[in-house]
């Protein structure tokens, strides 16, 4: 029926739009707001990694700086009077330079700047040349039998290619340390161009997620450079799109069998009360039932459609009960009526009469007097009185009735005998 195909069409439309709804808004939340979520996480997770590097770097250094003060406090630094002579310190220097295992190398300086111990010896006795490529940590050396006595100065020369054991090395991300003038002194090559404004600072350019920060000393005239490919940040994001796009088939698939599924099931108990309505109104048979096991809204309905027929059956048994009851009596009371008719006397009458009551009412209470008795079961029986053209009390029936219209039958009963009587009379 079209009005079947109709709600069918309706509820498997509705199922498609609430199952579809969900996976576009989705799609669109991750194309046009997932992205800058995902950059802002990203460049705040750089913020946090850089300063992990810098407070890394920070702590080596510091390490160093204790290490050549340590050096540069012990007895044999006395040796710097003799210049050396035995060279117990260069030893020492290049033992230091061996422990801490990175390119380094550890100076002796007198009090004119001239070197004369040193872990490099090719070195000895030439002034010491500072290079924009190194770090320099030094500690002043003093006598220890007279501590305000400076001998000279222990000097740590550290490449800056060492900070590189602290970076990230990954495609697409970018660590460096800078000057203030944006010169890369270690590090990878920036392919992008920076600007030192701020000594901290976050942003992103067109291709880069980019994060500098100022290091702490003795780094703290250069700044850490961390910055990461915006196509690399966001690869996760772009493979989970393409990655909806490919289950879409699979999903549009799982979303109809489900919707045509569920419709159907929704479907089948309405069509089925449907026809067993259609089924009702041609065949008048209310002793059908509706077998229906779902529990939901449909499922009562069925339940309350079913105590329906069972009452509108009942209703319908009980009627026909009462009209072969009623069509029974009307028999009887024309039965009755050709025996009053056939009696010659008042006595034959008023007893066949009574006689004939008796029989219907199965033994109850009956009797006939000539007194007029006031009572809601007493049927009073006038004649005609033909001198004075008037009506009188010939007797009264007494009979026990609890129904209204058994009352009425036997009222009928009792003017049929009053038209006797008068025939008699």
């Amino acid at each position: 029926m079209s009005y079947k195909k109709s709600l069918f069409k309706k509820l498997l439309l509705a199922f498609l739009v609430v199952g579809f709804i969900p996976f576009i808004l989705l799609y669109i939340y991750t194309i046009y707001w997932a992205e800058d979520k995902l950059v802002n996480k990203i460049i705040n997770e750089q913020a946090i990694q850089a300063q992990i590097i810098i407070e890394n770097i920070s702590s080596s250094l510091t390490s160093l700086k204790k290490e050549i003060r340590f050096i540069s406090q012990l007895d044999m630094m006395d040796d710097i009077i003799a210049e050396d002579l035995d060279k117990r310190i260069s030893r020492l220097l290049t033992q230091k330079k061996d422990d801490i295992g990175l390119d380094v190398e550890l100076y002796v300086l007198n009090n004119n700047s001239i070197i004369i111990s040193s872990s490099d010896k090719t070195v000895l006795n030439k002034k010491l040349i500072m290079s924009d490529k190194n770090l320099y940590i030094s500690s002043k050396i003093y006598a220890s039998f007279n501590k305000s006595k400076k001998l000279g100065s222990l000097i740590l020369k550290y490449n800056f290619k060492n900070l590189n054991i602290f970076f990230r090395h990954q495609p697409g991300i970018y660590n460096a340390i800078i000057d203030k003038n944006a010169k890369n002194i270690t590090g990878q090559a920036l392919p992008f161009s920076i600007k030192i404004d701020s000594d901290f600072k976050k942003y992103i350019n067109n291709q880069q997620l980019v994060v500098y920060k100022k290091l702490n000393a003795p780094l703290e005239n250069f700044y850490f450079v961390y910055a990461v490919n915006k196509d690399l940040a966001l690869d996760f994001l772009h493979e989970f799109l393409y990655f909806m796009l490919l289950i879409l088939p699979i999903v549009i698939f799982i979303i109809f069998f489900i919707a045509i599924y569920r419709s159907k099931k929704i479907i089948l108990p309405i069509e089925t009360l449907t026809k067993t309505t259609e089924e009702i109104t041609k065949t008048k048979n209310y002793s059908t039932s509706i077998d229906i096991e779902a529990k939901d809204e449909i499922g009562r309905l069925a339940h309350a459609f079913n105590a329906l027929l069972q009452e509108t059956n009942q209703a319908l048994q009980s009627l026909e009960l009462e009209n072969k009851l009623r069509l029974k009596r009307f028999t009887k009371l024309i039965e009755i009526f050709n025996t009053i008719i056939k009696t010659k006397s008042e006595d034959e009458c008023i007893r066949t009469s009574i006689q004939e009551i008796k029989e219907l009412t199965e033994g109850n209470k009956l009797l006939f007097t000539k007194e007029n008795l006031h009572s809601d079961n007493a049927i009073p029986i006038y004649v005609s009185d033909f001198v004075k053209g008037e009506k009188v009390l010939f007797g009264s029936i007494l009979l026990e009735l609890h129904d209204k219209n058994e009352n009425q039958f036997y009222h009928s009963i009792v003017s049929m005998i009053s038209l006797q009587l008068d025939k008699i009379r």
